[in-house]
């Protein structure tokens, strides 16, 4: 039988620390100060073998030794009082004790392992930057149409860009893949060869695995909306005297998603995405995706399709995924008396409230930030 065991393991992590923050301030907060880094670091140990080799195992030989350690560092600014900018950059080192270097054997037409100790560090980091805002819309319906029981609807809108660089971690310079040459021999004709060259990194079998080729600078973009609006309450209204209103969901989200890669050379444009959630009653939501392709097909020298370097005029619908969500919380399982079950039943807009026991609503939410600007939104966020 087989072995597979993982120890020991250390990990360490370090809390988000603002390095810059004076400890004493003096006026306005200065941009440096909302500079942000945590830290993690992971030391890990396995094998994998069959049982009876595992009292004898070399420790330095048999095993796989790794540290990883991670440095994200974030920022956040506030650009003309409504643009939010995020900056943030992030390194990775994995340190390995071993590397493994290929080669072919060209009488033996198989490929050779040689696993060479050392150190070895393969370090990776990325950097990128998000722009974000949001667009409010109001609409309040005819009367004389629709009557006075919806107040108003409002439709919000959070546009997002953002922009991500990482180099291509496969050129020679990083030292992180190396190639061989496969010579492939014909069995019956000795004189027929064929060459290959096979492009591999020696620490793929690493247990934090390797930076990936390909450099990116990929340009990526959201819209999220959110529709809710604001109705009479009766049966509230009934009781205290006054008008009194709740919170309907008619859409919790629809996003709809995309990218555009600089650097590739080729097939630029990344896939559309989008979603869709639904609540349709306070607990149980429906969720929709689906992605779309924006490039044409075409048969590659063996008849396959592939994707070509040619624009639809209208992208191509791959596929939906559909899931179901139910919430639970504490008020779930409490048992109702035959009056309030009979009372929520009678006024069907209760069950589309947008309402949750542990996190204000949306609209509550932005309410507080309608506030902030000193905008002239009532206290639901209307």
């Amino acid at each position: 039988s087989t072995i597979s065991l993982t120890l020991p393991n250390l990990t360490v992590n370090m809390s988000r620390v603002y390095p810059f923050k004076r400890k004493n301030p003096v006026g306005k907060e200065r941009f440096y100060e909302k500079i942000a880094l945590s830290y993690n670091m992971t030391f890990a140990n396995s094998i994998t073998c069959k049982e009876s080799q595992f009292l004898t195992s070399n420790f330095a030989k048999d095993w796989k030794n790794a540290i990883n350690h991670k440095l994200p560092i974030t920022a956040s600014f506030t650009l003309f009082k409504y643009l939010s900018i995020t900056p943030s950059f992030t390194f990775q080192d994995r340190m390995y004790f071993t590397k493994v270097n290929r080669s072919w054997d060209k009488q033996l037409q198989q490929e050779v392992l040689d696993t060479v100790s050392g150190f070895y560090n393969v370090y990776d980091f990325s950097a990128g930057i998000t722009m974000q805002t949001k667009l409010y819309g109001y609409y309040t319906p005819i009367r004389k149409l629709f009557g006075d029981k919806v107040d108003r609807i409002r439709h919000v809108m959070t546009p997002s860009i953002s922009f991500n660089y990482h180099p291509d971690w496969g050129d020679k310079m990083w030292h992180f893949y190396e190639s061989y040459d496969k010579v492939l021999v014909d069995k019956d004709n000795a004189d027929k060869i064929r060459h290959e060259t096979v492009v591999y990194s020696p620490y793929s079998g690493g247990m934090y695995g390797v930076p990936g080729r390909g450099m990116q600078a990929a340009l990526n973009w959201s819209l999220s909306n959110n529709v809710e609006m604001k109705v009479k309450d009766k049966k509230k209204s009934e009781e205290s005297g006054t008008t009194q209103y709740k919170k309907v969901s008619i859409i919790d989200n629809f996003t709809i998603s995309g990218g555009y890669n600089f650097a590739a050379d080729s097939l630029r444009l990344q896939n559309f995405s989008t979603s869709l959630r639904i609540k349709l009653t306070k607990s149980f939501s429906l969720n929709l995706a689906g992605s779309w392709d924006p490039y044409k097909y075409g048969l590659n020298e063996y008849g396959n399709p592939v994707r070509i370097n040619e624009l639809r005029n209208f992208p191509r619908f791959l596929g939906t995924g559909t899931s179901f969500q139910y919430t639970f919380d504490n008020n779930t399982f409490k048992k109702k008396d035959k009056k309030t079950r009979d009372d929520d039943t009678d006024d069907p807009m209760e069950e589309g409230v947008n309402f949750n026991m542990d996190e204000p609503s949306n609209i509550d939410k932005e309410a507080q930030r309608d506030k902030s600007a000193n905008t002239t939104a009532d206290d639901e966020g209307y």
